[in-house]
């Protein structure tokens, strides 16, 4: 088991997971924040918020999903960000689950492509959203010690190891 977790969250597959998760929340909030109007229409759609809070929602994901993608590209706060990023996908779980089991008609789930609708809307979309949570569950409990700014804050003088002379 100790050798599952040691290949689970080796440094080399932790770049490839943050990488991953970069390029997609990246690619989704440009999408997002480019077509900001028509989101803001999904979001509402969905019927899970008062229209007040959808808006204010729809206009302020684009942007935490790019934040979210820039700290997985540099590594840094790489577990508060997988935290974060677990919620958001749990909040996008629940609005799928409630909108597939109330048969609301949904064109577009607003994941990514918002331009057209080859997208769609079904169980797809919620078994997709389950499938992220595998990287971030291995961004959460992974080391990140290589090409992540959070190891370079880790080497702080009173962390470093002195050399055969001591110093």
């Amino acid at each position: 088991m100790a050798r599952v977790r040691k290949l689970l969250t080796h440094p080399y597959l932790m770049i490839a997971v943050r990488l991953f998760l970069a390029v997609t929340f990246l690619q989704s909030g440009w999408e997002k924040a480019t077509h900001l109007s028509s989101f803001v229409v999904i979001v509402k759609a969905y019927d899970i918020l008062p229209v007040w809070m959808a808006d204010v929602f729809g206009r302020a994901l684009p942007f935490v999903e790019l934040l979210v993608g820039a700290y997985f590209l540099i590594g840094l706060l790489t577990r508060w960000t997988a935290v974060l990023t677990a919620l958001m996908m749990a909040s996008f779980m629940v609005a799928t689950v409630v909108n597939l089991v109330r048969g609301t008609p949904l064109d577009n789930c607003g994941c990514t492509d918002l331009t057209s609708l080859t997208e769609g809307f079904g169980w797809h979309t919620f078994y997709r959203q389950l499938w992220y949570m595998i990287p971030v569950g291995l961004a959460f409990f992974g080391r990140h010690t290589a090409l992540s700014v959070d190891s370079l804050l880790r080497r702080s003088p009173e962390h470093e190891v002195p050399d055969e002379n001591g110093t």
